[in-house]
């Protein structure tokens, strides 16, 4: 599962932003333009 982060690319702030992978901890640099699968994340109180 991937999530889209606010954070811009340094440099590319126009075209690019960070990809983070839930599954691995790791972020790349993704182009805003690009589609992905959307899933929601909401958190749970008790």
């Amino acid at each position: 599962c991937w999530y889209w982060t606010s954070t811009e690319v340094e440099g590319q702030q126009t075209v690019k932003a960070w990809l983070y992978s839930t599954a691995s901890g790791t972020m790349q640099e993704t182009p805003k333009t690009q589609a992905h699968k959307v899933r929601p994340i909401i958190t749970i109180n008790n």
